[in-house]
């Protein structure tokens, strides 16, 4: 497919406040998700999941517990409700010895993946959910791979993590924060992706009609697409036809339709 000049410079618009806040989000998801998707997944492409990274966020996560204090003059109640009965970093541990536990074993799933050595797996793969949240069904929500990453897979340690931390578990603001990131970026995933198919097929429209507006024609009937070119049209048929090719980009891409 062409790649349209007019369309890229004029027609494309974004939503830069969202974006924005997406792509804040966005530069923290692989550390921000790893704290579920070992739980939640398995066979991982092996430059996805990396057990030095894996490591970098249990030994970030080791020396949290250090900063306990200012958590405490931040959240003066929280931090108070249920610290009798239990430590508040008591589940912290327990937890990263269990995620190191289940990222070592998904490190070595990878290294004996004989689909890996025989390069027939994509590498970057973030892996395969659990089928259990196939099984899940929710009125009006329809239960598919972009309602699991967005919504099922977080949803449970965004609860989880809620309960923990009203008892004073620091656990549950680890997997509150975990879940948000984990669910705003596949969000964000999945609007790249929705927004990078829509402009293919918005590009090939704006194509059509342009080569209708500057043949030597020109254009002759309203176009029910929703197309309309804004700015100025030679009223020479032939001199329409000589600017119709520079309207569009030197290097073609290629169509995904």
């Amino acid at each position: 497919m062409k790649t349209n000049s007019y369309y890229r410079s004029t027609l494309r618009r974004e939503n830069i406040f969202v974006t924005y806040i997406l792509s804040f989000f966005d530069m923290f998801a692989s550390y921000g998700r790893m704290p579920i998707e070992v739980f939640t997944r398995k066979g991982f492409g092996q430059r996805y999941f990396r057990l030095s990274t894996a490591l970098t966020v249990a030994s970030i996560l080791a020396l949290f517990p250090l900063s306990t204090k200012l958590l405490g003059y931040l959240f003066p109640f929280i931090s108070k409700v249920g610290a009798a009965i239990f430590p508040s970093f008591t589940l912290w541990y327990i937890f990263l010895a269990v995620f190191i536990y289940f990222s070592v074993r998904h490190y070595f799933d990878i290294k004996k993946d004989a689909s890996i050595t025989n390069f027939k797996r994509f590498s970057l793969s973030s892996g395969v959910p659990d089928k259990i949240f196939d099984t899940i069904k929710i009125p009006g929500i329809s239960t598919n791979i972009r309602t699991i990453e967005c919504l099922f897979e977080p949803l449970p340690f965004f609860l989880g993590g809620l309960l923990l931390w009203i008892i004073g578990q620091q656990l549950g603001l680890l997997l509150v924060l975990s879940s948000i990131i984990y669910s705003l970026s596949y969000l964000n995933a999945y609007r790249r992706g929705d927004n990078f198919i829509l402009d293919k097929i918005d590009e090939i429209i704006c194509n059509e009609q342009l080569e209708t507006i500057f043949s030597e024609a020109g254009k002759t009937q309203q176009d029910k697409s929703g197309f309309e070119f804004r700015g100025l049209v030679p009223t020479d048929g032939a001199f329409r036809k000589t600017i119709l090719p520079n309207l569009y980009d030197d290097t073609n891409s290629s169509s995904v339709l």
